[in-house]
């Protein structure tokens, strides 16, 4: 988009209209259109060498960038543990090499570009010197008419702008070219429609068929053709060692990540599509790491909509939450500061999982919920998900607690990202701890099947 509105975008569109004008140089006389192709000629090749001299420097520039201001977000959110640790002078260097290289590069892409449009312009500059010039040898050899001399000089000037608006615009046009690659690489449905007002009743059917997915980075897939049916109202628990899959299962099935290759969807459709529509979603998340934008613990358990305070604080009743996040200063007006820092690990677990159980989602997903919890909100949690179960809510629970395993009616274990075992809970009840990490390194993934 901020290439479509740049000046870059006229000069692409200006560009294929410049072999016209050599072309009518041409027909004018042939030295000059020998001129012509000559200049031009010099402004391409400057073109190719502002790519090919900057290029580097540019993805360098924008790494260096990029791991500085990661680094002073992080330092800044973090700033108290930091001097805790003694951090504060070392985290301070360790951003200033950061930064030294993100200025160096970018004085060093700045300078060859610098050079480069000097160049064009030089170039540019000189041929019309020599347009005129060998015009006027022309007229004075009769050759051509004075008339055309002065349009020699305008068809010129507009053969050669574009060209040299190509040297100023290499690095917008790279840019947006490798955005639109990376759009075209999407899968088809990583850009995720939303859903209709006719479409949101749903059944809860959920459906995954031949699963894979990568996180950016890694050449080991996380999943490896993972399939299985699940029926409306039926729990889920998702087992095994560490290092799975089991999380990156579970943010699939709550739409949190598209799979790599496959498909899960709900009744049918996208997951990811269903938790994109207007209203309350289907199926609420406790992710791994909770997630809290900027704002009050209110505001983040509403998932910043206009939900009252009643539903917020029956979401956190429900959740078993209410008493921690009441004990705050300010109760759910407690703001939370940016990615939840003003918050301890254990409340910021409290409004995630707050906020996963608010809207009376049909579908909940909860992984690892029992970290941070002490005995006493461990029993409010397991009371109040049998309520939810016996409401209908369908529970996804990814889980190495066998309190948490009795609620569940199906039990998926994975090894190595593979589906080892789909089958009822009580016939892998009995299986351990240590006999299901067994199965890790199998390469072979013993899918099966399950419609229930």
């Amino acid at each position: 988009q901020q290439f479509l509105a740049s000046p870059a975008a006229g000069v692409v569109m200006d560009a294929p209209f410049a072999p016209l004008f050599l072309v009518a140089l041409f027909a004018l006389n042939p030295v000059i259109g020998a001129v012509a192709v000559t200049a031009a000629g010099l402004l391409f090749v400057a073109a190719i060498l502002q790519m090919l001299l900057t290029s580097r420097l540019q993805q360098e520039c924008s790494i260096a960038h990029e791991r500085s201001e990661k680094w002073w977000r992080t330092v800044a959110n973090h700033g108290q543990l930091a001097g805790a640790f003694g951090m504060i002078t070392g985290a301070t260097a360790q951003w200033e090499t950061f930064n030294r290289a993100h200025i160096g590069a970018a004085y060093s892409q700045g300078k060859r570009a610098a050079f480069i449009k000097a160049m064009s312009r030089s170039i540019r500059i000189g041929s019309q010197v020599a347009i005129y010039g060998v015009g006027a040898w022309l007229v004075v050899k009769t050759e051509i008419a004075p008339g055309a001399l002065v349009a020699s000089a305008i068809l010129l000037a507009r053969a050669l702008a574009p060209l040299e608006g190509l040297v100023s615009s290499v690095k917008a046009i790279r840019i947006a070219f490798g955005a639109y690659r990376r759009l075209k690489a999407l899968p088809d449905d990583a850009v995720v429609p939303i859903v209709t007002s006719d479409e949101t009743k749903i059944a809860g059917r959920l459906h995954i068929n031949e699963v894979t997915h990568y996180h950016p980075g890694r050449k080991v897939p996380a999943l490896r053709h993972v399939s299985f049916d699940l029926s409306p109202g039926v729990s889920l628990g998702i087992v095994g060692p560490n290092g799975a899959g089991k999380s990156t299962l579970a943010a699939i099935l709550a739409g949190a990540m598209i799979p790599t290759t496959g498909s899960a969807s709900l009744d049918g459709l996208p997951i990811a599509k269903w938790q994109r529509k207007d209203g309350p979603v289907p199926i609420g998340y406790l992710a791994d790491e909770p997630l809290l934008l900027e704002g009050t613990v209110h505001e983040n358990i509403a998932r910043f909509s206009d939900m009252s305070m009643i539903s917020v604080a029956r979401a956190a009743i429900m959740a078993g939450m209410h008493e921690t996040l009441q004990s705050l200063h300010a109760g759910y007006d407690t703001e939370v500061g940016p990615s939840g820092s003003y918050l301890s690990f254990r409340e910021r677990r409290a409004v995630a999982l707050s906020r996963a159980v608010a809207g009376n989602p049909k579908i909940i997903v909860l992984d690892e919920p029992e970290i941070g919890l002490d005995g006493a909100s461990m029993r409010r949690l397991i009371r109040d998900l049998h309520a939810l179960k016996a409401q209908g809510v369908m529970l996804v629970i990814a889980t190495q607690d066998p309190r948490l395993m009795a609620l569940v009616d199906k039990v998926a274990v994975l090894s190595g990202g593979a589906l080892q075992t789909f089958a009822d809970a009580r016939d892998v009840k009995q299986v351990k701890p240590h006999a299901v990490a067994q199965t890790e390194g199998s390469d072979q993934p013993a899918t099966e099947r399950a419609a229930l």
